[in-house]
């Protein structure tokens, strides 16, 4: 059954509540389609903009060239059965509110090939706030090609990086660089106990 349904042209909103075959191609350049059953496109899904969100399952290749990807109706598991392509313009939105896949991140599982690029957007759930070392794998595929180009968390207080594995992607929380002040100081706090010690 479908919950709602309008077919993705300025701001509209699609619900996928459980399935919906075959609709071909799609090409999405607004508003938001939730996908919580199935959604069959044998032709590809093509994301120019807005957001496919949800924690059903979508068949067919997805292509993201200007829209964002989030997983989950908040944190989720969002499943493409076949291909993702992310290109420079698109985004996959992460959300983490704990360490547990799918319950407290977001996870992208995806049964093809990935080929990534783009950004990752990063927000932080209910003032959470992971620890230095902590890894998040939110992206699963059958294979990886390529890397994303850049990954954003405003206001949130951390860095991330991302590994790479032949078939995942993971957020993985790094050290908060000193600024050059604090650098500075922490040299000649060095300098200062050497040579106390050479004194003593």
């Amino acid at each position: 059954s479908i919950l709602a349904l309008s077919l993705m042209r300025g701001r509209c909103r699609s619900i996928w509540a459980d399935s919906l075959h075959d609709k071909g191609s799609i090409t999405q350049t607004a508003g938001t389609s939730q996908i919580d059953g199935t959604l069959s496109a044998s032709g590809g899904t093509q994301l120019n903009g807005g957001v496919l969100q949800g924690i059903g399952t979508v068949e067919g290749d997805v292509s993201n060239s200007g829209g964002t990807v989030a997983p989950g109706d908040s944190v989720g598991t969002l499943h493409l059965l076949n291909d993702y392509l992310q290109g420079a313009g698109g985004s996959i939105g992460i959300e983490l509110g704990g360490t547990t896949p799918g319950s407290g991140f977001d996870v992208l599982d995806v049964g093809g090939s990935a080929s990534l690029g783009g950004t990752v957007a990063v927000s932080l759930l209910n003032g959470f706030t992971p620890t230095v070392g902590d890894m998040f794998i939110f992206l699963q595929a059958g294979s990886i090609t390529s890397t994303f180009d850049a990954v954003t968390c405003a206001g949130c207080g951390s860095n991330f990086d991302v590994v790479y594995g032949s078939d995942f992607a993971a957020l993985q929380v790094a050290a908060v660089p000193l600024p050059a002040s604090g650098w500075l100081l922490g040299v000649a706090f060095v300098i200062l106990a050497s040579q106390r010690r050479r004194r003593g």
